[in-house]
């Protein structure tokens, strides 16, 4: 009997750039030493461009990041040195840029001298998104304490796509997004003379949201289509300003089938908003061992960037803020960093220090 799995596979920062909340269940062969999962978003953005590399245990579905080394190549030259940032974690240099053409991959040793290459790929044109919109819809998402249906309002976000026209190259595409909002602190009634009031910015980043492939070819020449490239329950990350930001990849034929075969796969197992799973070989090999299996992917792709800035207005629903309550510091988000701080009075501490820095694109 072949043992269940259940990994959750990040993609750039683990491939995705791709999943959103849930756990996949997976099928895979018992492997004595479990299996490799080597994974990277290299886009013409510098943010975020790292590949991991870790092994994943067939018994227990723990995982322990790989020491390695690595170059990247361009038209199979040396282009750059890797940057080991920790043990298992990869990075580009800032130096480092693509170019529309030119073909692709990289090169990793272990410390027991195993090498591990990616496939070479070549940069597509890039091709860029008309604009993005939001539409507020009432779903129900459980049963309420009388057993009828429980209703929450969510906020979906949309990406305009212009389809080639007869004549142009049809495009594989890739849709990622990430998010960032505002959190405003309040005065600490129990520290009237403390008057510092931060504005803090969390990020709900790739990883977290859906990843969407498509074919071009697939759809109407010229004409304009709209993907659902996310969806984010009403809450108060809508009380101030909340960014969409979407990334649209231009695919090149391998990579198009890789996450074409991976969603796929969340079609038949969970559903869209599942993440990726895992086990499903990709573009990397092992330089002794080509019969070896090595899950996860490496893309090289140019990514066009288009942002949404969502106001409480657009939302059009009333929003409770737990910062004006007088129980304002029993309240914390799920997941937050401090489960003791108050992120109405310290956001800092429940979200990081980091997010005290505002992101250069955001405009008040």
């Amino acid at each position: 009997m072949r043992p269940y799995f259940s990994v959750i596979f990040t993609l750039c920062i683990l491939l995705v750039t791709t999943g959103c909340i849930s756990e996949f269940d997976f099928l895979h062969e018992k492997k004595e030493n479990g299996f490799l999962v080597v994974s990277g978003v290299i886009s013409n953005s510098t943010e975020n461009r790292r590949i991991t590399v870790s092994r994943f245990n067939d018994l227990d579905t723990s995982s322990t990041p790989v020491s390695v080394t690595g170059s990247v190549f361009k038209n199979d030259q040396l282009e750059a040195e890797l940057i080991a940032d920790s043990i298992g974690v990869l990075s580009f240099p800032q130096s480092f840029k693509l170019e529309e053409g030119a073909a692709y991959h990289v090169e990793m040793t272990t410390a027991d001298n195993q090498v591990f290459k990616s496939n070479p790929e070549i940069i597509q044109p890039l091709w860029k998104a008309d604009s993005m919109s939001i539409e507020v819809e009432r779903r129900v998402v459980g049963t309420n304490a009388g057993g009828g249906p429980r209703y929450e309002w969510f906020v979906d976000v949309f990406t305009h796509i212009r389809i080639p026209v007869s004549g142009e190259v049809q495009k594989l595409l890739r849709t990622q997004m990430d998010e960032a909002w505002a959190v405003k602190e309040v005065q600490n009634p129990r520290d009237p003379f403390n008057d510092i009031v931060r504005t803090c910015y969390p990020t709900k980043d790739i990883t977290e949201n859906p990843s969407l492939v498509l074919n071009t070819g697939n759809f109407v020449p010229g004409e304009t289509i709209k993907v659902k490239t996310g969806s984010h329950i009403v809450d108060q990350t809508f009380l101030h300003k909340h960014y969409f930001n979407v990334y649209l990849h231009s695919l090149g034929r391998e990579a198009f089938e890789y996450f074409s075969s991976a969603q796929r796969l969340i079609d038949i197992e969970g559903n869209f908003f599942d993440e990726i799973p895992a086990p499903l070989s990709g573009n990397v090999y092992n330089t002794d061992s080509e019969g070896e299996k090595i899950y996860g992917y490496v893309e090289f792709s140019q990514a066009d960037t288009i942002r949404l800035g969502v106001e409480y207005r657009d939302v059009g629903r009333s929003i409770l803020n737990y910062c004006e309550q007088y129980y304002s510091c029993t309240y914390n988000p799920p997941n937050s960093a401090s489960s003791s701080a108050c992120y109405c009075l310290d956001c800092h501490l429940v979200y990081g220090f980091e997010s005290l820095y505002k992101p250069p694109y955001w405009e008040d």
